[in-house]
């Protein structure tokens, strides 16, 4: 074979060999990533389902404490409703106290008015009956008949 020849057959070989290098390097890559995602997807998946399983007691737990605080929530309104009639009753109690306590001061003091007060009589005299006493006496004083 002729010197050119050949250099041409072995350029034609040692780019087949180059060409056939990078192919293989390239599958080989490609096969890397396959593996690499195949890991990186199992990964995931296992990870979710970690998660997954961690989640479930926390949102027995959440809902619980929705419950709860629902329930609180409901008392806390029921308590509100309680106190706001008892202090609507206060209220209405309250005032009827007060036009009781001024028209008790008001019957005593009327009744204080139209007593007669008799001076320089000692008190004991009545003997417990203190109406017959004072008859007995204005008509002894005023003179009766």
């Amino acid at each position: 074979m002729p010197p050119i020849l050949q250099k041409a057959v072995q350029a034609s070989e040692s780019e087949a060999k180059a060409t056939s290098k990078s192919s293989v390097d390239a599958s080989l890559l490609k096969a890397f990533r396959e593996i690499v995602k195949e890991v990186i997807q199992e990964e995931n998946n296992g990870l979710r389902a970690e998660i997954k399983q961690a989640i479930c007691p926390l949102r027995i737990a959440l809902d619980e404490c929705h419950d709860k605080l629902r329930s609180h929530e409901e008392g806390l309104n029921s308590f509100d409703a309680r106190l706001q009639a008892m202090e609507t009753r206060y209220a209405n109690l309250n005032s009827d106290y007060k036009k009781l306590q001024e028209k008790t001061d008001d019957l005593e003091n009327r009744g204080r008015r139209c007593n007669l007060r008799i001076i320089v009589v000692p008190e004991g005299l009545e003997k417990g009956n203190p109406t017959q006493f004072i008859a007995g006496l204005l008509h002894d004083v005023l003179g009766g008949s």
